[in-house]
């Protein structure tokens, strides 16, 4: 893990992520606020539940292995249940089963997370089922620290695979441009993406 709570609770940052949180939990809960995507293993308190705080909604868990994806630039946040039960507001979860909560609008549950593909950054991979290029730049751009730009406004490939994490961004981007996407480096940062 990245760290470990005062409760032992263990925490996984992905690129791009925070979580702030105090040097000891007092009180009748143990409050975490996140951005970004974080994985939880958290310690079962009965007494003290634990509870996650991002962009607005508030995640109870009750004693659980689960992963928040709740990046800024993304369409609303995903939290997905391995072990264990969470709740968001009335819905709780079950293992295998992933809540999307969108900025504005109803809680949707999906039964069948694919968490092979939720835990891949987890793992040290990039993984993608039928993304488009948008999807797949905005991770590269938060695990590379890059800026993307779009030439075009017509994009139509879709992208699956997994590949590690560990390539420099230079192998990866050679590998895309085998499936046909054309790109060029500006000032060592900035990714622009051709149409």
């Amino acid at each position: 893990p990245n760290l470990v709570l005062a409760d032992g609770t263990r925490v996984w940052l992905d690129a791009g992520s925070s979580i702030r949180f105090p040097v000891v939990f007092k009180g009748r809960e143990r409050r975490v606020e996140v951005t970004g995507q974080v994985w939880f293993d958290v310690v079962h308190n009965e007494r003290q539940p634990f509870r996650v705080m991002t962009r607005g909604i508030e995640i109870d868990d009750v004693g659980t292995q689960f992963n928040v994806n709740a990046y800024g630039d993304e369409e609303g946040t995903k939290v997905t249940l391995v072990e264990g039960a969470v709740s968001i507001g009335n819905v709780l979860l079950k293992p295998g089963q992933q809540a999307q909560v969108p900025v504005t609008g109803k809680i949707r549950v999906s039964d069948h997370a694919d968490l092979d593909q939720v835990m891949a950054w987890k793992n040290g991979f990039f993984s993608f089922r039928n993304a488009d290029i948008k999807v797949v730049m905005r991770e590269l751009a938060r695990w590379y620290d890059i800026e993307v730009v779009y030439e075009g406004s017509h994009y139509t490939e879709t992208f699956s695979g997994k590949i590690g994490r560990g390539l420099t961004l230079r192998d990866l981007l050679d590998g895309l441009a085998q499936t046909r996407v054309r790109y060029r480096i500006e000032e060592g940062k900035k990714l622009v993406i051709l149409p």
